[in-house]
């Protein structure tokens, strides 16, 4: 109606401005543009993906625009009685799904369109199709990346493109095999990182192998597999001159680093979680949370409230992911409390990189499998028992994996797990209260507080 006609304009006329410089501003504009109801949410969703698919050297910067308005717009209630609350993140799941089943399942033209059409037409139609399904695998990849999307949704499109999933023996198209390359490219070294991605990927190379040797593709994207293949042995490591939209101040950095060091080309990570995602899932100081109320329909689930993200954080600042990491791998290899202490310490970390670090480490266990994230967590603890790093920095960076628990489980069953090991391992400490405070009076946190042990169900009982 009227209302999703002005909404439209109201936000396409803020991002057909964005630009990498400017994306907090109009994040922070569409942030305090009133929504009324899940029908006009699900309205901006759409907007920004189909603007994103349309513009697809800035996929990076709408992938982050859509990161950090998660934290930024409410929750609407369910409107059927067993209903699931609608939330940004499901609302764009289903956007993901909407478009994704709405891509045709085979681009080889039909008689039909033989039959109608003239060659050059069929020809620019085809190339509108690959490339509206190319902007989709990036895209699909980046929101992956920012923990948008699960590892369940990308072996899902992975299933059916390459694996053809429900049609036994059948070759995939040579246009669906670039697709995924193009996917497994942006994402691999993430994918990499977890028990069931790298399973998955496992398989993908393989069969991506197979169908390099048989299928009879195209040079092209024989090229194109080979070089996904070879990535991968070379553990993703890759040369770019330019890759995506950058802010400017980024790009000025980069030359300098680039001509100091005598080099023409850097040397990244394909695959990789941005840098700077901890940035987007916080809120700056002066910035604002729509917290327009939202009425709670008689159908919904008694005493159920929107959900707005409570956290408000300093605009987060760089650590040296690479030390950390290797101050975690020594531990994890001698389990030695008190060098993973001492290691830290040497850090120097201020109380703004100390919280870095917590969610880094946070991360890396709610991700990691049962063995390695039991040792995260109890490497946690004596980071917090030994002084070094804050209980409170801890239990901030806990706020926003408890809240998405689901969705980190879809990607890692033993998410939930890490979480009741590092409670417990709190409970031998002289205080624990860092690690239950997430829990209070924060009503999607229930299933956790059920699965608590019973000495960790009294601590909280005593918190709340």
């Amino acid at each position: 109606g009227d209302r999703l006609s002005q909404l439209h304009r109201q936000v396409l006329a803020l991002i057909n401005k964005i630009a990498p410089d400017n994306l907090q501003t109009i994040v922070n504009k569409l942030a305090m543009i009133d929504l009324d109801n899940a029908e006009e949410l699900q309205h901006v969703i759409a907007i920004v993906f189909k603007k994103a698919l349309e513009e697809p050297h800035y996929v990076e910067t709408y992938a982050d625009m859509m990161t950090a308005l998660r934290s930024r717009y409410p929750e609407f209630p369910a409107v059927e009685e067993q209903g699931r609350p609608s939330s940004f993140t499901r609302l764009l799941l289903n956007t993901v799904q909407e478009e994704y089943e709405s891509l045709p399942k085979s681009l080889k033209p039909t008689e039909d369109q033989l039959e109608r059409a003239d060659r050059e037409e069929l020809q620019f139609e085809l190339a509108k199709t690959k490339k509206k399904f190319l902007s989709n695998m990036k895209l699909i990849g980046e929101l992956f990346l920012r923990q948008l999307l699960s590892t369940k949704i990308i072996h899902a499109v992975l299933r059916e493109l390459l694996f053809c999933e429900g049609k036994q023996g059948a070759i995939p198209e040579e246009h669906f095999v670039e697709c995924v390359c193009t996917l497994l490219r942006g994402i691999g070294y993430t994918l990499d990182e977890g028990e069931a991605g790298r399973h998955l990927l496992t398989n993908c190379i393989g069969r991506l192998a197979d169908l390099k040797a048989s299928a009879g593709y195209s040079q092209r994207v024989v090229f194109i597999m080979q070089n996904l293949i070879d990535l991968r042995r070379e553990g993703w490591k890759t040369k770019v001159y330019i890759e995506g939209a950058k802010k400017v101040a980024d790009i000025h950095k980069a030359a300098k680093q680039l001509q100091k060091e005598g080099q023409m080309f850097e040397v990244t990570i394909a695959g990789a979680r941005p840098s700077h995602l901890h940035e987007l899932t916080v809120q700056r100081p002066g910035t604002q949370v729509n917290t327009k109320m939202v009425a709670v329909s008689a159908e919904s689930p008694a005493g159920q409230k929107p959900a707005v993200a409570p956290w408000l954080a300093n605009k987060s600042v760089e650590i040296d992911e690479n030390r950390l990491k290797s101050t975690l791998s020594y531990f994890l290899d001698d389990h030695d409390s008190t060098a993973l202490v001492e290691d830290f310490a040497k850090m120097n970390y201020s109380a703004d990189q100390k919280k870095t670090a917590a969610k880094w480490l946070l991360d890396a266990g709610f991700t990691a499998a049962a063995k390695r994230a039991a040792k995260i967590a109890e490497a946690v603890v004596a980071l917090v028992t030994g002084g070094v790093l804050d209980g409170e920095a801890v239990s901030f960076s806990l706020r926003r994996p408890l809240d998405n628990i689901d969705d980190l489980a879809l990607d890692n069953p033993e998410a939930r797990q890490f979480y009741f090991q590092l409670v417990d391992q709190a409970m031998d400490c002289e205080s624990s209260r860092w690690a239950l405070l997430p829990l209070v009076n924060n009503a999607k946190s229930e299933p956790l507080v059920q699965g608590l042990s019973a000495k960790a169900r009294a601590a909280y009982d005593a918190l709340s």
